[in-house]
């Protein structure tokens, strides 16, 4: 039993230190990539990154999905904000509350044509309550998707 505990003990450590050097190395690695991120612009011009060359049509399908998506991103945002207004009393604090809901982790499941969305809890009740709202409402609209014809329905926590 003793050299079994001695065998155990060294493969434990060999173990540990190793671990541990691959947490130094990936410390390291992660300082180097917020040191280059930092020396990164925030944005950058496109007429910047063409340096004078002429966009090439890849470039300019890429530019034009990327720009799509951010306009899609900003209407459907200002669109859930619009039906949270009905679920939320204080108009300051719409988009902050909103924010810290659907940003939340949860779990996704896929029952038979319905697609269940379930939102982890919120310990604050009045936010809570909006997030039930929010959800009975979204559920309401009965959200599909066109490629699987599958229905959403959220809940909440």
């Amino acid at each position: 039993m003793c050299m079994l505990s001695r065998w155990h003990s060294k493969r434990i450590e060999k173990k540990d230190t190793r671990l541990e050097q691959e947490k130094v190395e990936k410390e390291a690695e992660l300082q180097r990539f917020e040191t280059k991120l930092s020396e990164l612009p925030d944005k950058i011009s496109i007429l910047e990154l063409l340096k004078g060359r002429p966009m090439n049509r890849c470039d300019l399908e890429k530019k034009k999905l990327y720009d799509l998506m951010q306009c899609l991103a900003f209407h459907s945002r200002e669109r859930l904000v619009e039906i949270f207004r009905d679920c939320y009393d204080d108009p300051r604090d719409i988009k902050q509350i909103l924010g810290m809901i659907t940003r939340r982790s949860g779990l996704l499941k896929l029952i038979a044509d319905t697609l269940l969305v379930i939102i982890d809890g919120i310990d604050n009740k009045k936010y809570r309550q909006a997030a039930d709202k929010l959800c009975q409402k979204l559920n309401e609209k009965e959200i599909r998707l066109s490629m699987h014809f599958c229905t959403i329905i959220l809940c909440h926590l």
